[in-house]
């Protein structure tokens, strides 16, 4: 088990945002490279950056995501408007070493087909997002919802090789609710080969202890690293406590 911070980035910045709220977003203070560092310095293990303004199909902070990967050690995951095979590529030279493919997998299974068809390109190198709304797929962050279910997604993508999947549940009503425990067993109890990871209402260390112990691969906090001083520091003690 490990803990994967993520920063969201827009126009350059470290943003913090409601989920699907793109009017309101607002801004860190703190300059990306210097909160990369730091996670860095504390040997956090994983960083996840998420470009909303690829999500949004404006424009890319490519430019920023690759100078970062240039300055760290640490294993960068990255996601936002990867819908392309040669957008993953640059971003793969550029030294990126996870990607994130959300809403792309919708309807564009000749682009996951290619991926997976690619010889540079290695299918556990992949994570799938999949965001669930009160049990249903909801896509384009969170601005719509699919009759799909996460299972059917799932077996689709594994049957083109892929085993990496985040999961997160975007319920904004109670949002001090934790997890969806039963929901994570299920989806781990049905596809016991895939590597799951569960994002959204943790808001907890004994969440994520027993996230790990249904068999969830990795967490993913979001704006919570914010919020809470000293929660970078405690991140890194939990995740060097676990890759021993």
């Amino acid at each position: 088990m490990q803990i994967i911070p993520a920063l969201y980035i827009k126009d350059g910045k470290v943003a913090i945002y409601k989920p699907g709220d793109f009017e309101n977003i607002e801004f860190l203070p703190d300059d990306p490279y210097v909160l990369v560092e730091k996670m860095d310095k504390l040997q956090i293990g994983n960083i996840g950056l998420i470009d909303i303004d690829a999500t949004l199909g404006t424009k890319t902070n490519a430019g920023l995501i690759g100078s970062l990967s240039n300055i760290t050690i640490t294993t960068l995951h990255v996601g936002g408007g990867i819908k392309n095979l040669s957008y993953l590529k640059s971003l793969q030279y550029a030294g990126v070493d996870y990607f994130i493919i959300g809403a792309a997998v919708f309807g564009a299974s000749d682009f996951l087909k290619a991926v997976s068809e690619a010889e540079d390109v290695k299918s556990d190198k992949i994570s799938i997002a999949i965001n669930v709304l009160d049990g249903k797929v909801t896509h384009h962050a969170w601005m719509g919802n699919l009759t799909i279910s996460p299972e059917e997604i799932i077996s689709s993508c594994r049957e083109m090789g892929f085993k990496r999947f985040i999961i997160s549940d975007v319920r904004s009503s109670d949002p001090e609710d934790g997890p969806d425990m039963a929901f994570y067993a299920s989806i781990i109890q049905k596809f016991p080969d895939c590597r799951i990871g569960a994002a959204g209402h943790i808001n907890t260390f004994d969440d994520i202890e027993a996230l790990e112990g249904i068999g969830v691969d990795a967490v993913v906090i979001g704006n919570e690293i914010y919020k809470e001083k000293g929660l970078l520091e405690k991140i890194a003690i939990f995740n060097e406590k676990k890759r021993k």
